[in-house]
């Protein structure tokens, strides 16, 4: 017994030892390097939000390296001369065991677009597509027939061709929120993604159509939303890192709610007097706000006309498309 409990204390150590060794010289390296480069990366985010949402992307590929480390790591916490003397293992090897299959509807108004997600997912491990539908009302009746744990829709199906996708979405959240949705979208535009995420982030993912040529992300997203998790489209998050940018930098940030008004009217083609006759103002007051605005917009060494139209292309400029 003795002779046992020395053995058990020398494996104790050398695994002592050789945990802290694979740690200092993998892991942490990587772990602390990250850290570092995500402090630059914060920098970078106002001047250069195009650069940081890049950057980004690539230390995701370096913490999953380091994820996987830290998982191969803990695979061998327990020495086997341990488990030989029967002392059971700190975390057991459960690479044999069988993972629980995700079950997906697909939608999508596209027959080309439908055999094209299918041909992707079909050859996905741990992926059961149990059902394709092609409009709205298909696919509430199926998800209410087949209660998948995650739905793959396109965001514009019949009957409207408009917001199809995120209506959904919206709608599963109250009649069954323990399914997932990733919704596939060829719009950049941040809007949709927050419209998706009104209601809460957990089970949702909105990608861009062309993820679907890449299995892996695609992949990944639903195994995400099938865990609760949430994904949204690096692409989108520049575009709102971008538009937070420039509304944070727009020169209509300066004019006050009178004057953000009235140059409304302006670019509405509206003379002062109009103006003043639509907001019940004298024309002189008019005039002076007008007056505040150009000057707050740097628009003071122009004719009157010249100045109107480029007051009216600063605002046009600003407004959503």
């Amino acid at each position: 017994m003795a002779i046992a409990a020395a053995l058990v204390s020398v494996a104790r150590d050398h695994e002592r030892r050789r945990i802290e060794r694979d740690l200092h010289n993998g892991a942490q390296q990587r772990l602390v390097a990250l850290r570092i480069d995500l402090s630059i990366v914060e920098d970078m985010l106002l001047d250069d939000p195009l650069g940081a949402a890049a950057r980004i992307r690539e230390l995701e590929a370096s913490a999953e390296a380091a994820l996987e480390e830290l998982r191969a790591l803990a695979q061998g916490l327990h020495p086997p001369l341990l488990t030989d003397r029967g002392h059971t293992t700190a975390h057991p090897d459960t690479s044999d065991a069988p993972s629980r299959t995700i079950r997906v509807v697909i939608a999508d108004d596209s027959y080309l677009a439908r055999q094209a997600l299918e041909h992707v997912l079909a050859a996905a491990d741990g992926i059961e597509i149990v059902a394709s539908c092609q409009n709205r009302d298909g696919l509430m009746l199926t998800v209410e027939a087949e209660r998948p744990d995650v739905v793959v829709t396109d965001i514009r199906m019949p009957p409207t061709d408009t917001d199809e996708g995120i209506a959904v979405a919206a709608r599963l959240r109250e009649t069954a929120p323990e399914v997932g949705v990733v919704i596939l979208s060829q719009f950049t535009d941040p809007r949709y993604g927050l419209a998706l995420l009104e209601s809460g982030s957990d089970r949702r993912a909105y990608l861009l159509k062309e993820r679907i040529q890449h299995r892996g992300q695609l992949v990944a997203a639903i195994e995400s939303v099938a865990a609760g998790g949430s994904v949204i489209d690096a692409k989108v998050v520049e575009a709102l890192v971008r538009a937070r940018h420039q509304a944070e930098s727009s020169p209509l940030n300066e004019l006050t709610a009178r004057e953000l008004e009235i140059l409304t009217f302006v670019a509405r083609g509206h003379s002062n007097q109009a103006i003043a006759d639509e907001l019940v103002l004298t024309k002189r007051a008019v005039e002076k706000h007008i007056a505040a605005i150009f000057l707050k917009l740097r628009l003071t060494d122009a004719a009157d006309v010249a100045r109107r139209v480029k007051a009216t292309l600063i605002y046009l400029a600003e407004q959503p498309s």
